[in-house]
């Protein structure tokens, strides 16, 4: 009678006479010893074997099974919490937006204390100052403003270390872009704040301070903060009906209003009632709850 058994060092079936069983010898192929199975209570390695291999093949494929089934979970959850990391900076930077935006109005508010109104828009004269330059000593910018010749263009070659600095706070978080721009812009036009060639107080703003527009978030600005250039009542307007904004915070801007709050314009708000926001005279009755 034959014993086959298998040599657990490589695997190599071997036949030995079962008058050898219990004894040990060397496997013909790696030169391990070897045990000819045999004897009571000594389970036949050769049958042994194919079950071992199918357990581990059994448990190979569970272990396998588990982790494309947890790499799915992973998958899922990451897919639910994006949209939320997503939303929460956002969200971060809409308020970041509106500090800016305060910080403006605030400037804005010291350079009227001063001065006795708001800054003079000067589109019409390319040598003249924008307002951005002129309310830059009024939020920790003074270095900056003193290093700007207030005689010569702001694209003159005397104004260039200026006019190549950016300011954080002339920057929509939201906006990617160049960082010598500013988002924030004046809608300049008859009967607003920003009237050409008109210098425009507080007494004049007979709509009421919280009812018309000082400053707006521009996310399609190309316009360089040193410039003294925003954009015009009608080009806002046709800009803000548009149903397919783009940049900037999903559904709307942030407004700087003449009496320092900012609020959230949502793009479906009527452009009439946005018009009417614009002017400081027009005599229009808005509700508070609008937008």
């Amino acid at each position: 009678m034959v014993v086959k058994f298998f040599c657990p060092h490589c695997g190599n079936a071997i036949e030995a006479a079962d008058q050898y069983a219990g004894t040990t010898g060397r496997c013909a192929r790696c030169g391990q010893p070897v045990r000819v199975p045999g004897g009571a209570g000594f389970a036949p390695a050769y049958d042994d074997l194919p079950r071992r291999r199918t357990l581990w093949i059994l448990v190979l494929a569970l272990v396998l099974a588990g982790s494309m089934v947890l790499l799915a979970v992973i998958g899922i959850l990451i897919a639910l919490l994006l949209p939320a990391v997503q939303a929460a900076r956002e969200a971060a930077r809409r308020t970041m937006c509106m500090t800016h935006l305060k910080q403006i109005g605030v400037a804005m508010e010291s350079y009227h204390i001063k001065y006795g109104c708001f800054p003079p828009v000067n589109e019409d004269d390319p040598t003249a100052p924008g307002w951005r330059v002129l309310i830059l000593p009024f939020f920790d910018q003074v270095e900056l403003y003193e290093g700007y010749d207030l005689s010569q263009s702001w694209d003159a070659p005397a104004n260039a270390s200026v006019s190549n600095m950016p300011v954080p706070e002339y920057l929509c978080p939201s906006v990617e872009g160049p960082s010598l721009r500013a988002n924030y812009v004046r809608v300049v036009g008859p009967s607003t704040i920003a009237d050409p060639g008109k210098v425009v107080s507080v007494a004049e703003i007979t709509d009421g301070l919280s009812n018309t527009i000082l400053c707006v978030d521009w996310p399609d600005s190309d316009i360089r903060w040193v410039e003294p250039r925003d954009i015009t009542v009608d080009d806002f307007l046709a800009w803000f009906a548009q149903r397919k904004h783009r940049r900037g915070h999903p559904g709307g801007i942030n407004v700087l209003f003449a009496d320092g709050s900012v609020r959230f314009l949502s793009y479906s708000t009527p452009v009439e009632v946005v018009r009417a926001m614009m002017t400081r005279n027009g005599g229009e009755v808005l509700r508070h709850d609008e937008p």
